[in-house]
C-alpha cells in the first residue's frame, strides 16, 4: 500500500409526481449512463449512502443540491435553450435529463470531498470528518461572533453563518492545511529541478507580455430563485454584506467565501482586459485606475453586481527565480495533491444507489 493509502418551501403535487416520475425513470433505466462507481444491489437501496465508509448525510446532500442547482439549469438552458418550468427536472432534452446531471455532479463532487476529508484525517489535520462535527463548529463559531457582537469587538464577515457557506469555506481551509501537512511529511514533494523547470516555462510565457494586474472578482448573478439564483434584491443584499465586510488588509476572496459568493482569479494584461471589456465594460473601466490593495465600488452590470480587487499591478518584466519560487512551489504542490486526490477518487469505495440518491435529491428540490 502506498503511503496515501495509509493514509422554497411547500411542493405541489405535480411537482411531487415528477419527481416521483424521475425516480420510476431511473429504476427503469431509461437514460443510458454508465455508472461505474455504483451498486445496484438491493441491499444497497436500503443503507445510506457512503464515500469509503463515510456516510453522506441529507443536510450534506441538501448543500450540493443547492450549490449545482443552478449551474445544472443553466447548462440545460445554453445548451438546449431549455426554460425551468414544473416539469424542468426529470424532462429529457437529447437523452439528458436535468436530475440525473444533478446527481452526477453531485456524486463527482462528494467523491472528491470525503477523499479530501480523509486525506486531511490521515494528515492528522482533521481528526473528526463527519458532517455532525461540521454542525459542531458551525455553532460555536456563531456563537462566539454572536457575543463578540456584544462586547463591541471586530467581527468579520457576517455575524450570523450559514451552513453552506461555512462549510465550503472550512473545506478550502482544511485542504490548504492538508497540502502543507503532506509535504511536511514526505507525500508531497517538490524538487528544486522542478522549480527551476518550471520556471523556465514562466519566462517563456511571460516573453513579450504586457503590463498586466492580478485580480479578485466576486459576482453575484440575480435571475430566476425557481431555479436557485438569488433575486436582485437578494444579490445586492449580498453584495452589500459583502462589501461592508471587507475591511483594510482583509481578503475579498475569504469574506466572498464566508458569504458563499463566486470569485475568480485573473490575470489581466491589455488583450485580456479587451476581451473581458466585451462583456463588462463599466467593470474593466471601473479598474482601471485603482492601485494595488484597493477594491472597487459595487457595480451592476450584464445581469450581476461586482466587486473587484486589485491584489498587484504587475510591469512587463520578468521577475527573479527567488520572487517567484513560492508561489510556483505552491502551485506544483497543489497540482501533485489534485493528482492524488483523482487517483483515490477513482478507486474510491462508493455505495451511491442511483434511485435512491435521486429520491433525495429530488426532496432536497423541493425542499430549496
Amino acid at each position: 500500500m502506498n503511503d496515501v493509502g495509509k493514509w422554497k418551501k411547500g411542493s405541489s403535487a405535480p411537482f411531487a409526481i415528477t419527481m416521483t416520475l424521475a425516480v420510476l425513470l431511473l429504476a427503469a433505466g431509461a437514460l443510458a449512463v454508465s455508472y461505474s462507481r455504483t451498486s445496484f444491489s438491493p441491499a444497497s437501496k436500503q443503507s445510506e449512502l457512503a464515500i469509503n465508509g463515510e456516510p453522506v448525510t441529507a443536510e450534506e446532500l441538501t448543500l450540493y443540491v443547492s450549490r449545482n442547482r443552478a449551474l445544472v439549469a443553466d447548462y440545460f438552458r445554453q445548451a438546449y435553450g431549455a426554460e425551468y418550468s414544473e416539469g424542468f427536472w426529470s424532462a429529457s432534452y437529447s437523452g439528458e435529463i436535468p436530475l440525473f446531471k444533478l446527481n452526477e455532479r453531485v456524486k463527482e463532487q462528494f467523491i472528491r470531498t470525503k477523499v479530501e476529508l480523509l486525506f486531511a484525517k490521515r494528515a492528522s489535520v482533521e481528526e473528526n470528518i463527519g458532517y455532525g462535527h461540521f454542525l459542531e463548529r458551525l455553532k460555536v463559531e456563531g456563537e462566539r461572533r454572536v457575543a463578540a457582537v456584544k462586547r463591541n469587538e471586530a467581527v468579520y464577515g457576517p455575524t450570523r453563518l450559514d451552513a453552506q457557506s461555512y462549510y465550503f469555506h472550512e473545506l478550502s481551509l482544511i485542504r490548504k492545511a492538508t497540502i502543507e501537512a503532506m509535504l511536511a511529511d514526505g507525500i508531497l514533494s517538490v524538487s528544486e529541478t522542478e522549480l527551476k523547470e518550471q520556471y523556465e516555462a514562466f519566462k517563456t510565457a511571460a516573453a513579450g507580455a504586457e503590463e498586466s494586474m492580478s485580480v479578485q472578482w466576486a459576482s453575484m448573478t440575480y435571475g430566476d430563485a425557481a431555479v436557485g439564483s438569488p433575486t436582485k434584491k437578494q444579490a445586492y443584499e449580498m453584495m452589500r454584506e459583502l462589501q461592508s465586510a471587507l475591511t483594510s488588509g482583509s481578503s475579498l476572496k475569504e469574506e466572498a467565501g464566508l458569504l458563499g459568493i463566486p470569485v475568480i482569479s485573473a490575470m489581466l494584461n491589455e488583450t485580456a482586459r479587451r476581451s473581458y471589456a466585451m462583456d463588462y465594460p463599466a467593470a474593466i473601466g471601473a479598474i482601471d485606475d485603482l492601485e494595488a490593495g484597493e477594491v472597487s465600488e459595487l457595480m451592476e452590470e450584464n445581469g450581476a453586481y461586482h466587486l473587484i480587487g486589485v491584489e498587484a499591478k504587475m510591469a512587463a518584466v520578468t521577475p527573479e527565480y527567488e520572487e517567484v519560487r513560492g508561489s510556483l512551489a505552491e502551485r506544483l504542490a497543489e497540482r501533485k495533491y489534485e493528482q492524488l486526490v483523482e487517483t483515490e477518487a477513482g478507486r474510491a469505495d462508493v455505495q451511491w444507489d442511483d434511485e435512491a440518491a435521486a429520491a433525495r435529491i429530488g426532496l432536497a428540490l423541493e425542499a430549496d
